[in-house]
């Protein structure tokens, strides 16, 4: 059995390299989609592992052509991309969440401390259906309270859920249909919670 893809097919259980660009290799990478079918490739990389350093945001157009978007001079971490074509980005030690406009793969106005004043990390990034932003810190606190915040259009935060230390590092934040937050965590758990009444129900 073949899944459909415009430009190749794939078989079930087989892996195949689509793209091969050095520039974009880095021990931990992300991965976001705008509506126009780009893709958009977050790294942080100290060359640590050999490969090429940088804080950069690279391109992927819908023909499979791979371009440098944008270098941040911060540490940059996780990306998403909002219905409106916004992508934001996590900043992981730099503390902080960058915004970046784009229309339909142009890169327009860029606000590098869009959300800053966390006490720790910030890691995850989600966008619910309604275009709120939310993002995760873990740890910094006397506690280690995981926690997430939701960011107004300024970027100005407000708690909207947390859970304890040994309930797991918060790995990826996610929406469906409904509106209901799902929060996948690593270490300790390794669990999918869903979040519900604004941040107060956890199953």
């Amino acid at each position: 059995t073949e899944v459909n893809n415009p430009n190749f097919t794939v078989a079930v259980g087989e892996l195949k390299k689509v793209l091969d660009y050095p520039g974009m290799e880095a021990s931990t990478v992300y991965v976001t989609s705008d509506s126009k079918g780009n893709k958009y490739v977050s790294k942080s990389s100290s060359s640590y592992y050999g490969e090429v350093a940088g804080n950069n945001i690279f391109k992927i157009d819908s023909a499979g052509v791979a371009t440098l978007f944008h270098t941040s001079p911060n540490v940059i971490y996780a990306i998403k991309c909002g219905s409106n074509d916004t992508l934001y980005i996590t900043g992981y030690t730099s503390k902080r969440v960058m915004k970046i406009e784009t229309n339909n793969g142009v890169k327009g106005t860029v606000t590098e401390d869009f959300s800053t004043g966390y006490s720790f990390d910030t890691k995850a990034v989600g966008i619910d259906n309604n275009g709120d932003v939310y993002v995760s810190i873990d740890g910094g606190d006397p506690d280690f309270t995981r926690k997430i915040y939701k960011l107004n259009s300024a970027g100005e935060k407000s708690l909207y859920y947390s859970h304890g230390e040994t309930d797991g590092y918060i790995a990826d934040i996610a929406f469906d249909s409904a509106n209901d937050m799902y929060v996948a965590v690593n270490t300790h758990k390794n669990a999918v919670y869903k979040v519900t009444n604004n941040g107060t129900t956890t199953d």
